[in-house]
């Protein structure tokens, strides 16, 4: 059975790469820019499923369940953003 498991694991690069990597798998270490280019081909080659799974699990590591972000916009008429951006026109710059 230990030689299925061993097989099913060598099937994903991603999941080797992941065993490999001199992080901590907790760590929030940020943004790696140190990427290899058998990394990035098996990033590409993963099927996007399995991606969106992985961008899941590490998404619930540093967020809550059933916490949601709510944001709001004012309308142009209201105007009057507390948000000091100069971006878009209902900020208070303008």
């Amino acid at each position: 059975m230990e030689a299925v498991s061993e097989t099913l694991e060598s099937l994903n690069p991603i999941d080797a790469l992941l065993a490999k990597s001199p992080r901590e798998p907790g760590a929030a270490s940020g943004t790696r820019h140190d990427w290899s280019a058998f990394e990035i081909v098996a990033l590409l080659n993963s099927p996007l499923l399995d991606l969106v799974d992985e961008a899941r699990d590490i998404h619930r590591q540093f967020h809550a369940d059933g916490q949601v972000q709510l944001a709001s916009l004012l309308s142009i008429k209201t105007g009057a953003c507390p948000e000091d951006c100069k971006y878009c026109p209902q900020s208070a710059h303008y």
